[in-house]
């Protein structure tokens, strides 16, 4: 209990530290530390109370590896972002238009509307959660294309709150309804944390909520994630959930953890980060991930049952594997000088990215390094930097074709 206390302390101090230089509650920084409160601390106190370790020596070294974790990423943060311009209320620079805007969210639409319609509506609403996902992969690459609202969304905020345009708010409406409509049918708290977390983040930019409303908020977003699941299995599914509060969230990271503390001798494959950089170039690597090596090592019959399932893994456990406690502090140490160098400049496409790793930090906990980093270029970093290349090109040739119209006038005037 000591050691969690401690670690409450320090994440603490980090927050404080972090928030006199910049008084924003929705910056990766803080952030990162207000998710290791409630993975590394609610998810130990859970544990403690749910008694997952034999010793209480195994969750003593996990704290430990928690701090490793948290002193790591935030000194990493700290050298990257040194010297950074102040974070502004609204992102400078050219923005997507809203035509390019509603061009991209409309096929991103029609993608899920066509996957909807091949797996079929009734289906898609109604069956097994868990049976669910099958049916999802079989038309991966549709739902892929449909992410594209997703990466719209913070775009057309951004917008209205530029340009107070009625066009731009209508576009926000329906993106917004949309993903709250997507994460209540497919029971996803992500999808529904994204939806709140962009709302979120350009809100307080534009100075719409105060810091402290902003912490309520997530505090009770984070007491209902708890129930989030139990509750709409009953209420669209129609099924009883296993637990009335769902900890799985918070504690399945320990509870690997402490499993692979327990496994010296397990072969646990060692290419992870390997497989991390190789996603930056190939979306499904025909390796196994940590996790589908995890899911299928301990739980065999379930994996056969249900493949592509996983129960998550361990983001502290992989770099702990790599090179004991150096290796967790380096491990987050990356992401630390990643979301510190996000955070340096206050440009749109910048503060949008910077936003896009604030909807993935949950995953620095509860999974390993080459799932944020396959999720994050994949679903927005490659997509954004598609639709801003679009958008210029567009431009660029909408105002040539204006010169040529300009010069062939002024040859018929002459």
């Amino acid at each position: 209990m000591a050691s969690t206390l401690a670690l409450l302390a320090a994440l603490s101090a980090f927050i404080a530290l972090h928030l006199r230089r910049r008084t924003q509650v929705l910056q990766l920084c803080v952030w990162f530390n207000l998710c290791a409160a409630a993975y590394m601390v609610f998810g130990m106190l859970v544990a403690r109370w749910l008694e997952l370790a034999h010793h209480a020596e195994d969750l003593a070294d996990v704290s430990l590896m928690s701090f490793a974790a948290v002193l790591g990423f935030n000194a990493a943060y700290l050298a990257a972002n040194l010297g950074a311009a102040p974070a502004s209320a609204r992102p400078t620079g050219d923005l997507p238009s809203h035509t390019a805007l509603v061009a991209v969210g409309a096929a991103g639409l029609a993608c899920e509307a066509a996957a909807i319609l091949l797996i079929g509506p009734l289906e898609f609403v109604f069956s097994d959660r868990v049976l669910r996902f099958e049916k999802f992969r079989a038309h991966q690459a549709l739902f892929y294309l449909a992410n594209l609202m997703n990466v719209c969304l913070p775009f057309a905020l951004a917008r209205y709150l530029r340009h107070r345009q009625r066009r731009d708010l209508a576009l926000v409406g329906i993106l917004l309804a949309h993903g709250i409509l997507l994460a209540l049918v497919t029971i996803s708290r992500y999808d529904l944390a994204l939806v709140l977390l962009v709302g979120g983040f350009f809100l307080e930019r534009s100075r719409r909520i105060p810091p402290a409303a902003l912490v309520a908020a997530l505090v009770l977003a984070l007491a209902f994630t708890l129930f989030y699941k139990p509750l709409l299995y009953s209420v669209i599914l129609g099924e009883e959930y296993p637990h009335v509060v769902d900890f799985s969230e918070y504690v399945n990271w320990i509870r690997h953890t402490l499993l692979l503390l327990g496994q010296p001798d397990a072969a646990i494959p060692h290419g992870g980060y390997g497989l991390a950089l190789k996603s930056l170039f190939v979306i499904s690597p025909e390796e196994d991930s940590l996790a589908e090596w995890f899911f299928k090592e301990f739980y065999p019959e379930r994996s056969i049952l249900f493949p592509g399932l996983g129960y998550g893994f361990s983001g502290v456990w992989e770099g702990y594997s790599a090179n004991g406690l150096p290796g967790v502090a380096v491990h987050f140490a990356a992401f630390g000088a990643l979301f510190g160098w996000l955070e340096r400049s206050p440009g749109a496409v910048r503060q949008v990215l910077a936003l896009f790793a604030l909807i993935l930090t949950y995953r620095l906990f509860r999974s390993e390094a080459y799932n944020f980093v396959k999720t994050y270029a994949w679903y927005f970093v490659y997509p954004t930097l598609a639709i801003v290349a679009a958008d210029r090109f567009l431009r660029w040739a909408s105002e040539a074709a204006d010169r040529r119209r300009r010069r062939m006038a002024a040859r018929g005037a002459g």
